[in-house]
This record gives C-alpha cells, sequence and structure tokens, in this order.
C-alpha cells in the first residue's frame, strides 16, 4: 500500500463505481461511510482511509498520491484479498526466519505453483527488487489436518473482503460472499479462494464416504 495513497481518473460511471467498490475493499471509505456516490466526478482520491473526489485535471496532476490505473487497483486488491506480500517484505520475512513462497509471475519458463524459497541463495537479488518482479511473494499458507488430510487453515478476513465459507445449502458445499461483513454467517469460518474452500469441503466429504 503506498504511504501517500492513491488517486485514480474515471472515464465514466461504470468504471467510477467499479473503482470506489475496490477501494471500499481496501478499506477506504467516504467520510460519510460506505456506499457508492458522486458517480459523476472524474477523479478519485485514496487517503489515510478517506475516499474524496474531484472534478479539477491540475488538482489531480499536483496530488502527490500514487497514479493508479483501474486495473491496477484490479490487481491491488486481488493481492490483498490473498495475502500476496512485495518483495522487500517478503526478504524481510525471509530473514526473520518465517516460510515465504512465491510465484513465477512474468518467467514463462517456470511451472506456475506457489513453492516455498527454502534458500536465497537460489534467487538474485532483483528478483525480490526490481520494478516489474519476476515473482509474486506470500507468506506460507497456515494448515490444518481434517481427517488425516492436510488442508488450508481458515482465516480471518478485512470488511468487504471476498471470501469462500462452507454451504450445506450449496451443491459443490460451499459458496462465496462477494463482502465479508455482511449479514452472512458461518460457524466454521471464512477461506481466501475457491480453490482453498475445494480442498477443505473433499477432506470433510472424505470422513463420511460410503464404501
Amino acid at each position: 500500500m503506498s504511504a501517500n495513497g492513491y488517486k485514480i481518473k474515471v472515464n465514466h460511471e461504470s468504471e467510477n463505481r467499479e473503482a470506489q467498490e475496490l477501494f471500499f475493499k481496501l478499506g477506504y471509505i467516504w467520510n460519510t461511510g460506505l456506499g457508492t456516490k458522486n458517480l459523476d466526478s472524474k477523479f478519485l482520491y485514496a487517503k489515510k482511509g478517506i475516499l474524496t473526489m474531484g472534478f479539477d485535471s491540475d488538482n489531480f496532476d499536483d496530488a502527490e498520491n500514487k497514479e493508479i490505473t483501474l486495473e491496477e487497483l484490479r490487481k491491488l486488491v486481488c493481492r490483498n484479498e490473498n495475502g500476496w506480500i512485495s518483495g522487500a517484505d517478503a526478504l524481510i520475512a525471509l530473514v526473520d526466519g518465517r516460510k515465504v513462497e512465491c510465484w513465477p509471475e512474468t518467467d514463462q519458463s517456470i511451472q506456475k505453483r506457489w513453492t516455498e524459497i527454502k534458500s536465497l541463495d537460489e534467487y538474485k537479488l532483483s528478483d525480490f527488487l526490481q520494478d516489474k518482479p519476476r515473482f509474486e511473494f506470500r507468506l506460507k499458507r497456515q494448515t490444518i489436518t481434517l481427517n488425516g488430510i492436510e488442508v488450508p487453515a481458515p482465516f480471518k478476513p478485512k470488511d468487504g473482503a471476498r471470501v469462500w465459507f462452507i454451504c450445506d445449502d450449496a451443491d459443490l458445499g460451499y459458496a462465496k460472499s462477494e463482502a465479508y461483513g455482511c449479514d452472512i454467517k458461518s460457524f466454521y469460518g471464512w477461506w481466501r479462494t475457491e480453490e482453498e474452500i475445494k480442498q477443505v469441503v473433499a477432506a470433510l466429504r472424505s470422513v463420511f464416504k460410503c464404501n
């Protein structure tokens, strides 16, 4: 997250609405609370948890906030929801003895999967610090054991985050909420991705599998 916050140009109402909803997921709100508004504005600013808007291009250019595109904002929300961290934070975590995994974001020669970093000797400093990183990073996910099967542990989401949860009424055994903190309740916890919840449901179903 940028210390100076963010600023974004929006070209029409639908972009404005989407940008506001994405900022909400990052924890920004209007002074009056959540809820999309000012959809005719041309510029949005997000700083210190507060969302503001404007119409003047000169003010936008002069603002110290980091300029971001709508696609970059989508990716930022995705990173936040999936627990991804920067290369610099990954280095700090490794030095502190924490387990870090990497995903080959731009390197087509490497199989696309999360792989634990076993030794820094296998990587270059630029892999962590370059502007367009070769890898994405995340802290290794905690796991639990169900019926002898290791599966991703539930996590504590932030308000507004997209989450997956166990749902007896769903044919798949799970469902998705686009905004944690609404009226949906879960007695079993919340998971970050569909991939994670699938593993959990499969492990639970194996307990009651008929021979």
